[in-house]
């Protein structure tokens, strides 16, 4: 049974729309998933910066430590010597993660509960990320080893 002009190429139409849909729904995902921050490059340079900075903030504290000759009660305190004594080495800007958040959270914490910011131990001087999951919880699309790291433990 032959289909008549007008019926193929109806069907023509709907397979051509079809197609063209689907591309169209491909793209939008690809643009929105590139502005939430789901690339995989996106959370790798999350990842080194979550580090880079977990290891900044505890040189600045080594360096306050070696400054006063005792830690540094809050990490205000940190700041604050930074601001007033300007030549001290100290920059004071730092104390921030951003696993948890994409603005970046530096709010300190005196316990480990996993809320994100920092954990901050004013006796010892301990500075560690406030987060107690393991990474693929905050980077669903990191790879390798770091995957099952937990941030609190670094």
């Amino acid at each position: 049974m032959r289909l008549q002009k007008s019926q193929r190429t109806s069907r023509e139409r709907i397979i051509v729309l079809t197609v063209l849909s689907m591309g169209v729904v491909t793209v939008i995902v690809l643009i929105l998933c590139r502005i939430l921050g789901f690339t995989p490059a996106n959370h790798a340079y999350k990842f080194a910066s979550a580090r880079a900075c977990l290891a900044s903030g505890r040189t600045e504290i080594n360096r306050f430590k070696e400054l006063t000759g005792r830690c540094p009660a809050s990490l205000d305190d940190v700041r604050r010597y930074a601001k007033e004594n300007l030549n001290s080495g100290i920059s004071g800007e730092f104390f921030k993660e951003f696993l948890s958040d994409r603005r970046g959270n530096g709010t300190e914490h005196a316990v480990i509960d996993g809320s994100g910011g920092l954990y901050y131990n004013g006796s010892t001087g301990e500075l560690r990320i406030n987060l107690t999951n393991e990474l693929h919880h905050y980077l669903p699309l990191i790879r390798g080893k770091e995957r099952k790291d937990v941030p609190a433990k670094w």
